[in-house]
């Protein structure tokens, strides 16, 4: 999809909506689903390794889709805290809610980074529905993508909750103007 020039706009005034932050988890994931989806058997491979602590690096070489999820897990470590925790097939799952969107980290992923959860998060029991991937075309460009992951590793930036007004309702321009 073409990214929204306000969504250019906020970047270069170093300002990250929690919308626009949503969008850009979901364009990355969605990539490593696709990825996922047209590899199976390389990526039950990758995802063993993982869960029994594999090097993060040797298989960043192997698999390059793992930098999809390495960039989304970014995106949502460093701006969001976890909710609560999902046990989907016997695996937990940090849960985040982004915006309008849901995602997940799982936990032993979270912990290879070197972190440990906050206490106290309510364990639960989540959907184990597999989402699929999605066409590039309606997905945020890697471009852009990058482009805030720079802007969050610099820091500097303002992290507003909430959406984007993309167009004002006619009823209120004659106030704002």
């Amino acid at each position: 999809m073409k990214t929204p020039d306000t969504y250019n706009s906020l970047i270069e005034s170093r300002v990250i909506t929690t919308e626009l932050a949503a969008d850009v988890i979901y364009s990355l994931n969605k990539r490593a689903k696709n990825w996922r989806d047209s590899h199976p058997e390389k990526y039950r491979e990758m995802r063993d390794l993982r869960i029994t602590g594999g090097s993060i690096e040797k298989m960043r070489k192997r698999y390059g889709a793992l930098d999809y999820y390495r960039d989304k897990d970014f995106i949502v470590i460093s701006l969001f805290m976890p909710q609560k925790i999902h046990i989907i097939n016997g695996i937990e799952y940090l849960y985040y809610r982004v915006h309008h969107s849901v995602f997940h980290l799982p936990l032993y992923v979270y912990r290879g980074y070197g972190l440990t959860p906050p206490s106290g998060l309510k364990k639960e029991k989540g959907d184990n529905s597999v989402t699929s991937g999605e066409e590039k075309t309606r997905l945020l460009s890697l471009q852009f993508c990058r482009r805030v992951i720079e802007l969050v590793k610099q820091g500097g930036f303002i992290l507003i909750e909430g959406g984007i007004i993309h167009e004002r309702p006619a009823s209120i321009l004659t106030t704002w103007d």
